[in-house]
């Protein structure tokens, strides 16, 4: 039998050594992914996990028209004794409601976009978004518990990539839905020191009775206009007047609130009063002889 040469033999081993490495997971220089949870984020030896701790919190409101909004805020801070560099490589934080199903309702940017960020010890980055309790389409959630899911899967610390995940639960009462914007009907034109009749058509989505009126004339008057008896319906038309003293184009707006105390939002409507009332007594009496002539002068 012939031995292999010395030669062949260093080339097999090279072979399988190469083949076996190849196999092998490598263990330098390979980036892992990381999942920031509510216990690490407070840990004191940072060499393995991002200094950082985030937070997410739901607080319920009002807004100007007595709607009832929730303002969802995410916070990072650096709790530590020392600066943090953090790099969230152009990614965003979102946010995910979802209701007691575990039903996805809505999703939201917020805009929170970090390039490289050197955090000082205390640091603070927040975002607050202001959500009116309705799905992506619009339409109002009905009441129940729902939870705020916000996280970020694009979070650079030490060569690693972490996704950071956080939950917030929170209630949701019954709501009135807001009214819809009224109606607004009138001429485009008048003339100054004449009653000008604006007519305001409310309407609700669930036919809630209307109980006050809100217009700004435009020229630093606001009226605010109840039913003489009860209540308006919802789809009833109503006629309020205003006179202008001088002429100008002025801009119309009117809100209506229905009986859950909740404003809708505001209408506009131009108006112009490009035409001076004529006083001259005589004048007035030659004109109402000569209608012709009156029809001349206004063109």
């Amino acid at each position: 039998m012939k031995k292999r040469n010395s030669k062949s033999t260093l080339m097999i081993i090279g072979v399988l050594t190469t083949i076996m490495m190849l196999l092998l997971p490598a263990t330098t220089g390979m980036v892992t992914n990381k999942t920031i949870t509510e216990e690490n984020t407070q840990l004191t030896d940072f060499s393995d996990e991002i200094p950082i701790v985030v937070t997410v919190s739901v607080n319920e409101k009002k807004d100007s028209s007595n709607m009832i909004h929730w303002d969802i805020i995410v916070a990072i801070t650096n709790p530590t004794e020392t600066p943090a560099t953090i790099d969230m490589r152009g990614g965003s934080f979102y946010f995910d409601i979802y209701n007691g199903l575990k039903e996805k309702v809505h999703h939201v940017d917020t805009g929170v976009y970090i390039g490289e960020i050197t955090m000082n010890p205390g640091g603070l980055i927040s975002k607050t978004i202001s959500w009116k309790g309705v799905d992506g389409f619009g339409n109002y959630l009905p009441e129940g518990t729902y939870t705020v899911y916000g996280y970020t899967d694009s979070v650079w610390y030490n060569g690693q990539k972490y996704t950071i995940n956080k939950e917030q639960p929170f209630n949701m009462p019954w709501r009135s839905k807001q009214p819809y914007k009224p109606s607004l009907s009138c001429n485009a034109k008048g003339r100054i020191d004449e009653e000008f009749t604006l007519e305001i058509t409310p309407t609700d989505p669930e036919s809630d009775r209307i109980i006050q009126a809100e217009i700004n004339w435009g020229d630093g008057k606001t009226e605010i206009m109840q039913p003489l008896v009860e209540t308006w319906l919802s789809g009833e038309t109503q006629e309020f007047t205003h006179t202008w003293s001088k002429t100008g184009t002025f801009k119309i707006e009117a809100r209506v609130m229905d009986e859950n105390n909740i404003w809708s939002e505001w209408s506009q409507k131009h108006v112009q009063m490009p035409k001076q009332k004529i006083k001259n007594t005589m004048l007035t009496q030659l004109l109402e002889q000569f209608p012709m002539l009156a029809r001349l002068l206004t063109l």
